[in-house]
C-alpha cells in the first residue's frame, strides 16, 4: 500500500494517471498481496486520484509439473478474484499468470479470466516441454586459441586433474567459466568443430578451456568450436549442459556472461 501512496502522490503532482500492475501472492511466497486478502486493497488502490488500476497477475513456483493440484489451486484463486473484482465494478482489463511452464503445460491459465500470457525461456526453444515444433534457437561459439601435441604423462589446467595417457593432440579454446560454460563440464562435457565431438581435458578455466582433437588430426588455429548448437550432424543443447552439470535451464543461459558477444539473426 506505501508503494501505491508513492505513486498516486507522484502522478496527481505530474498530473498524470499512472498505469499499475499489482502482483497477488497465489502461492509463491515471494511478492505481492495475499490473494485471499487481496480484494478490497486493489478495491482502495483502484480509487486512488491519479492511478489506472490496470491488471493483476502472479506467479506459478511448481508450473512445470503436470496437473498438479496446488498450481490448479492458484489458476482458481486468481480468477475467482478476478471475477470478484468484476464484480465490485472494479473489472481488470489485464489478468495473468502464466509463464512458460504455464503455457506448455496449464491450458487453464490461458482461458477465461485470463488474457496474457508471459513468454520466457520457449522463446529459447529450451526447457522440457512436450511441445510440437519447438527448437532451439540458442548457439554459443568460439574459436581454437592453439593447437598443439602434448606427449603421454602430461597434466592438464589446475589442479592437475587429467593426466594423458597417450601422446594426444590438444586444443585450446578460447572460452572459460567466464565466458559462461559451467565449470561442472570440467573432464566430461565436450564441444563441435569440424562436426565432430572433442571432449573437455582437465579443469575449465576462466577464459580457456582444453579439448581432446584426436579424432580432428587436421584440426588448426582459428577454426570454430560449437560449444552450444549445431555443426555438422552433431548437437550440444542447452538441456545437455543441464544433465552434466544437474542445474535448470535457466542458470545455464543466465550464466552466459555479459563480456560474450550477442548476435541476433532474423
Amino acid at each position: 500500500m506505501d508503494s501505491a501512496r508513492q505513486i498516486s502522490d507522484a502522478a496527481v503532482l505530474r498530473g498524470l494517471r499512472a498505469p499499475v500492475f499489482a502482483v497477488i501472492d497465489t502461492g509463491m511466497g515471494r511478492l505481492g498481496f495475499n490473494v485471499g486478502m487481496a480484494l478490497d486493497p486493489l478495491l482502495e488502490i483502484a480509487a486512488m486520484p491519479g492511478i489506472s488500476l490496470r491488471g493483476i497477475y502472479s506467479h506459478f513456483p511448481q508450473a512445470n509439473i503436470r496437473r498438479d493440484g496446488f498450481t490448479a489451486c492458484q489458476i482458481s484463486s486468481l480468477s475467482n478474484l478476478a471475477v470478484r473484482l468484476r464484480e465490485s465494478d472494479c473489472a481488470m482489463e489485464f489478468v495473468h499468470i502464466a509463464a512458460s511452464d504455464g503455457i506448455c503445460n496449464y491450458p487453464a491459465a490461458l482461458m477465461h479470466e485470463f488474457n496474457l500470457a508471459r513468454v520466457g525461456i520457449v522463446m529459447y526453444g529450451v526447457g522440457d516441454f512436450s511441445v510440437p515444433n519447438l527448437e532451439p534457437v540458442v548457439s554459443m561459439t568460439s574459436v581454437l586459441a592453439q593447437v598443439r601435441r602434448l606427449p603421454a604423462r602430461s597434466s592438464i589446467g589446475y589442479g592437475r586433474t587429467r593426466i594423458l595417457d597417450r601422446d594426444t593432440l590438444v586444443g585450446t579454446v578460447a572460452a572459460g567459466y567466464a565466458s559462461g560454460m559451467p565449470l561442472e563440464l570440467s573432464d566430461k562435457g565436450s564441444v563441435i568443430i569440424r562436426g565432430r565431438r572433442c571432449p573437455i581435458l582437465g579443469r575449465i578455466s576462466m577464459d580457456f578451456t582444453t579439448v581432446d582433437l584426436t579424432e580432428l588430426p587436421d584440426a588448426c588455429t582459428g577454426d570454430r568450436v560449437t560449444l552450444l548448437g549445431t555443426d555438422g550432424g552433431e548437437s550440444i543443447g542447452v538441456m545437455d549442459w543441464v544433465a552434466l552439470t544437474k542445474t535448470h535451464a535457466h542458470d545455464i543461459l543466465c550464466g552466459i556472461s555479459g563480456r560474450t558477444p550477442r548476435n541476433y539473426i532474423e
